[in-house]
């Protein structure tokens, strides 16, 4: 899979800018607030997920524009395709080879990237949420269908929520709550089952990438964790008991979710368990430990959707490199030395040797120039 060309059009402080990408190696490079990142950013839109920044739509748009557009020409399945990404007035409109899409993870179906980022650290470090995005970001991404599971639990979550709000006061909601229970019972099996599947393979693989990163010093195991003890494996054993076992769970909390008027069970509120000997390194890892695990799970990450999709993921490093050693930077590279990668840095000094790939040189929302190694 390989980026060929990305157009865009008031997208940032970018006005329109036309990029030709090398198949292998690309850098962005310049100083810090010049739109290196939102180069980044946007090729990450094109996989149809969320920013990997926090903001609206309309925080892409250039300012004083009404709209923004990324056009994009890739190599994926064998042939060459082409995807459109346009938000004008509040409506957004997705094309790929010239077809209207439904839905922004359809993009996904034809085009994926892994993305390193600053943030991404808080894998390991920040809140459960943070780690159930990042098993939802990777799932739809081998599994697009997915994306529309976990919208629909969300929703499922949300009207719920209301109508345990509102119980205390108007008991004919009852009846409406005991249907939610059956349907929030099926989409959740659904997402465990999802869910656990993939990090019994994500554990695998990232286990084995982290005694490389680590010289085979440390062993790090990692496992899914539901709010319901034990419910992944009757999830994948025997989804309908299951679906009828959260019910019931669900029924004998109802007291307790009306006091909190919030639903207290679920894959909204599961976890990822990452541990280092045993401690779980959220608690007792270094910052250095933490780092090398994100850089197992991502890698981990890229090698499960080439082995399910068929195709080397397109790589996104956003100022990671520098935060790495050189043994960690030489590993990284080394493993996706077969992926189209882009990088983003402020000093183009440690690229000098480079023997491949191109260089943009980012000023102002455009590229100031361009060379090749």
């Amino acid at each position: 899979m390989r980026l060929k060309n990305l157009t865009l059009k008031n997208y940032r402080n970018f006005s329109h800018q036309n990029l030709e990408f090398d198949p292998d190696f690309n850098l962005f490079y310049g100083q810090n607030g010049q739109g290196k990142t939102n180069l980044l950013e946007a090729i990450w839109l094109l996989c149809g997920a969320k920013s990997f920044r926090p903001g609206s739509a309309e925080s892409f748009v250039r300012f004083g524009e009404e709209g923004y557009c990324l056009e994009s020409n890739f190599f994926s399945g064998e042939r060459d395709q082409t995807s459109v990404i346009r938000w004008y007035e509040g409506k957004k409109k997705i094309l790929r080879n010239d077809v209207e899409l439904t839905s922004p993870a359809q993009l996904c179906e034809s085009f994926y990237c892994v993305v390193f980022h600053p943030s991404v650290c808080e894998i390991v470090s920040g809140a459960p949420a943070d780690r159930r995005r990042f098993l939802d970001t990777a799932i739809t991404c081998i599994y697009p269908a997915y994306y529309r599971i976990c919208s629909d639990y969300a929703k499922l979550v949300a009207n719920r929520n209301r109508i345990l709000r509102d119980l205390s006061y108007q008991s004919a909601l009852l009846d409406l709550l005991e249907e939610y229970d059956v349907a929030l019972a099926s989409a959740a099996v659904q997402m465990t089952r999802y869910r656990a599947s993939y990090c019994a393979r994500l554990s695998e693989k990232a286990a084995g990438f982290y005694r490389g990163i680590s010289f085979e010093k440390e062993p790090l195991s990692l496992s899914y964790q539901t709010s319901v003890p034990g419910f992944e494996v009757l999830a994948a054993e025997d989804p309908r008991e299951a679906a009828e076992e959260f019910v019931r769970i669900l029924r004998s909390r109802r007291k307790e979710e009306v006091e909190q008027k919030t639903t207290l069970q679920g894959p909204h509120r599961d976890d990822l368990s990452l541990s280092i000997f045993d401690r779980n390194a959220r608690e007792f890892g270094s910052v250095g430990q933490q780092r090398s695990i994100v850089i197992a799970l991502k890698l981990a990450e890229a090698e499960i959707l080439e082995e399910k999709r068929g195709e080397p993921p397109v790589i996104l490093l956003d100022d990671v490199l520098s935060e790495l050693d050189r043994e960690r930077q030489g590993y990284l590279l080394d493993r996706f030395s077969g992926n189209q990668i882009f990088v983003t840095c402020c000093d183009i000094d440690p690229f000098s040797r480079m023997s491949r790939g191109k260089a943009f040189e980012i000023k102002g929302g455009r590229v100031n120039r361009e060379s090749s190694f």
